[in-house]
């Protein structure tokens, strides 16, 4: 990941081949709280993947080995999501060796071992002009950070909240800067992970 500036350089994965997959060829889609791609080869059958991993480089997980014959081989394309499930497209394999179109269940919490003490999120106002309050409860304290990301996965603000107290808590949020838009909130600590959808509207 980059800043738009170019500042802010970190790679957060390096491709192995059989482990996770080779010579990733197409754009990663964010759904709130996970980046989803393909590579075109590697795996087990050195056919190709689909994953998933946090914006910060955490939380990677191989989906899906394609197979050939079974499944596709080879993915060329970017995925989709509907909110349930991916689609995506093969360049060779299925039954005929000319290629595939797929979709796969998946979840965003099967990578997620956060013990969620968050409790009750409320959001007020949304859609927002200029900064947004989340109202929660904490079952025990803790250091928080919350960083914004756009509907492409890039990161856009990061804002240190540091330590909140156990019960009842307010955090307001200035996005004053940023265009009219869909925007993702993710509220993150040690033991808590939590994407909040958020709609920012200058016209307000």
């Amino acid at each position: 990941k980059i800043k738009p500036d170019g500042s802010g350089y970190s790679k957060l994965l390096d491709f192995a081949g059989a482990t996770n997959g080779s010579y990733p060829f197409n754009s990663l889609f964010f759904d709130g709280a996970y980046l989803l791609g393909m590579t075109e080869q590697g795996g087990t059958n050195d056919m190709g993947t689909t994953f998933k991993i946090m914006p910060d480089g955490s939380g990677y997980s191989k989906l899906m080995d394609f197979e050939g014959t079974i499944n596709g081989s080879y993915p060329y394309g970017s995925l989709y999501s509907d909110g349930n499930y991916l689609y995506g497209t093969t360049e060779q394999g299925g039954t005929n060796g000319m290629g595939t179109i797929f979709k796969y269940q998946y979840s965003t919490t099967e990578v997620n071992d956060f013990e969620n003490t968050l409790q009750d999120i409320l959001i007020s106002p949304n859609p927002f002009s200029s900064s947004t309050t989340l109202e929660f409860n904490l079952s025990e304290s803790e250091n928080f950070t919350v960083t914004i990301f756009d509907v492409l996965g890039r990161e856009i603000k990061n804002i240190p909240i540091g330590n909140l107290k156990q019960g009842k808590n307010k955090i307001k949020i200035d996005l004053s800067e940023l265009n009219s838009g869909f925007y993702f909130c993710i509220l993150k600590s040690t033991t808590n992970f939590q994407t909040i959808k958020l709609i920012k509207n200058n016209g307000i």
